[in-house]
């Protein structure tokens, strides 16, 4: 995806190529938090999958947690080879800390939430309407993989709202030192 983009949008300076690399990582995370765990989840729950896991003997909580830890263990190939990529592809140095750690951690389990709370919450018919909208407004309309100057002011005050380019905020400055962030970012 970040070689695509780098074709499409043809960005040679390291501000662009950043952007790029970052939000790979933030669109991977939350194309499987946000609309592939949202449509798997309702599709099961139409299969009657749900109800057969309400039946064994195992608490609803420990087959939530496991859950979790699945669709957080599918996100690790893409925000690995985007690091990779942005690495050793794009020459940007990567900070690994315990704090950037705990960020990567946060972000996927905060938008497994909001994708689980799609899942549960809507109809299945909703759900798939919904998570097409995450998908192309987190893909082509946020400011994600290029800088939010670039839309309209509506635009970045809708984005304010929605975890989506905070999330992609928390990635470039925990992993890459290229932004600073304040708790306000945590919050949302």
């Amino acid at each position: 995806m970040i070689y695509g983009f780098l074709f499409i949008t043809n960005a040679s300076d390291t501000v662009s190529r950043s952007y790029l690399c970052t939000g790979a990582i933030a669109i991977n995370i939350i194309a499987v938090t946000c609309v592939l765990a949202p449509q798997i989840i309702s599709e099961a729950k139409q299969n009657g999958i749900y109800d057969y896991q309400k039946t064994l003997p195992v608490s609803r909580v420990g087959i939530l947690l496991s859950d979790l830890l699945i669709w957080g263990l599918l996100c690790l190939p893409g925000i690995i080879s985007s690091l990779l990529i942005s690495k050793f592809g794009f020459d940007l140095n990567i900070s690994f800390s315990i704090m950037s750690l705990l960020s990567v951690l946060l972000i996927v389990f905060s938008l497994l939430s909001v994708g689980f709370a799609i899942a549960y919450i809507l109809p299945a018919n909703i759900v798939s309407l919904v998570t097409q909208l995450i998908m192309i407004g987190g893909l082509l309309f946020s400011p994600i993989i290029y800088s939010a100057d670039r839309l309209p002011i509506w635009t970045g005050n809708l984005y304010r709202y929605l975890p989506f380019v905070p999330s992609s905020q928390i990635i470039r400055a925990s992993l890459f030192s290229l932004e600073t962030i304040s708790i306000q970012q945590y919050q949302i």
